[in-house]
């Protein structure tokens, strides 16, 4: 049933509604009645033509048919067909808001609360649904998984001063920002906040657009990347000077012994190379990448390489290895024997023959 449907129902007296309903219901099952009934005799006709002499091409053809038909149909009503730069500008359009956003060539963070993806604003900003904004470059605070990493989960939580353990759903769940641990946000790398509430203190208005949208810039927020001691950002200088899904190379130079903190989610599997040696990367504030320096300038090589994938990638080898050799081999095999074996009788020439070349 479609929305239209729905909220066509939703504004009709209850026994109308029932009886629509009822013969939503009725049609329903007779199409369903009917396709089966369709199949059932095609199973039959095949099953007797298969017993007298086998199945005949006008029987595979028909099948071939009604399961295109029937395939065609279910799609043509669940996945709508469109162009891809029509579809672009409906589902992912640079708005005024993602003009603003784009021009910041930093790394960055963008919240985006619960009203923003919220059904009754979903149509005024569709460029803002989770996982959207990346088509232009943009990361944000949430995303759209139903497995989610169990350390973020626990972060966002307590930054939002509930439970570690509470359910975050697949989209997470972010209400209110002013109720916000405000440390933990800021060192989220959250420069800028879109929402339709009053933002918390210290975020600065940079746009309100016709919708009512604000785009607030947070002046508190951390860098992507910083030195940390004791727990507390400094000022020390920290330059991102590639950053890449699985590599980000980090450039700094400490006057004393520090944590360099990249303010990513860390996960087995992420390595730091530094000075030419493998460091460990330890994790910060419960979800954080972050690796302990000595003073000195540094070059910090960030790249995600777990087991697995090595595992994996030898596995893929040894797979290709064996698939190969049992093709080949036998080829092989044939090609030797084919060589080796005697010329067939008719190829045999009789003495009579020899002779009688040798004479003319």
């Amino acid at each position: 049933m479609s929305v239209q449907a729905d909220s066509v129902l939703a504004t009709q007296p209850a026994d109308d509604r029932e009886r629509q309903l009822a013969r939503q219901r009725l049609g329903m099952m007779r199409s369903s009645m009917a396709e089966a009934l369709l199949w059932t005799a095609f199973a039959l006709a095949l099953v007797g033509a298969v017993r007298k002499k086998g199945p005949a091409p006008w029987a595979m053809a028909a099948g071939l048919l009604l399961l295109a038909a029937d395939l065609g149909r279910l799609t043509w009503e669940l996945l709508p067909y469109q162009k891809t730069s029509e579809y672009r500008a409906t589902a992912y359009p640079e708005t005024e808001v993602v003009r603003l956003l784009k021009q910041d060539q930093e790394p960055f963070r963008v919240l985006l609360p619960d009203d923003v993806i919220g059904w009754q604003y979903r149509d005024r900003h569709p460029e803002l649904y989770p996982e959207r904004l990346t088509v232009h470059g943009i990361q944000t605070v949430r995303g759209y998984n139903p497995v989610i990493v169990k350390h973020y989960a626990e972060y966002i939580n307590r930054m939002q001063r509930w439970p570690a353990d509470q359910n975050v759903g697949g989209l997470l769940f972010l209400p209110d920002p002013k109720r916000m641990n405000r440390p933990m946000l800021d060192a989220l790398n959250v420069k800028y906040l879109l929402t339709y509430q009053d933002p918390p203190a210290n975020f600065q208005l940079l746009l309100r657009d016709e919708q009512g949208l604000g785009v607030y810039r947070n002046l508190q927020a951390l860098p992507r990347a910083y030195i940390a001691r004791d727990g507390s950002p400094t000022a020390e200088p920290v330059k991102i000077t590639r950053y890449e899904p699985n590599r980000v190379l980090v450039q700094t130079e400490l006057d004393s012994p520090g944590t360099l903190v990249l303010a990513d989610v860390w996960y087995p599997g992420w390595k730091a190379l530094a000075g030419g040696q493998e460091r460990d990367v330890e994790r910060y504030l419960l979800t954080f990448r972050a690796v302990p320096l000595e003073p000195g300038v540094h070059e910090v090589n960030f790249v995600y390489a777990p087991a697995s994938f090595r595992r994996g990638v030898l596995l893929s080898a040894f797979s290709w290895f064996l698939l190969l050799t049992l093709v080949l081999l036998p080829a092989l095999r044939h090609r030797r024997a084919s060589r080796t074996a005697p010329p067939a009788p008719s190829q045999m020439r009789s003495p009579e023959e020899s002779e009688q070349d040798i004479i003319t």
